[in-house]
């Protein structure tokens, strides 16, 4: 299970969380790259990735969703956050 590829200043790779990462897939655009991760056994198991890939270069949170089962990741072209991303409240 290898990591996307991330090439510098071409494309930030978004990391999130959710019970449905189909639905999630979709309201992104059905990127090329989406990975699904998981199913996580508890919430901080969860969370716990989440902290650790948003720790690597080039990786950033996706926004707030909800749910915790399935990790996430994809590339957003030109280093910008997805628009489509939910923001925190």
């Amino acid at each position: 299970m290898g990591l996307p590829v991330l090439q510098r200043e071409a494309c930030q790779v978004l990391v999130g969380l959710t019970d449905h990462p189909e639905s999630r897939r979709a309201e992104r655009g059905c990127p090329p790259d989406w990975r699904t991760y998981g199913p996580f056994h508890s919430e901080a198991a969860a969370r716990r990735w989440e902290r650790t890939m948003q720790t690597l270069p080039g990786y950033a949170a996706a926004g707030h969703g909800s749910g915790w089962r399935y990790g996430f990741t994809y590339s957003a072209p030109d280093g910008r956050p997805d628009p489509r991303a939910p923001t925190a409240s």
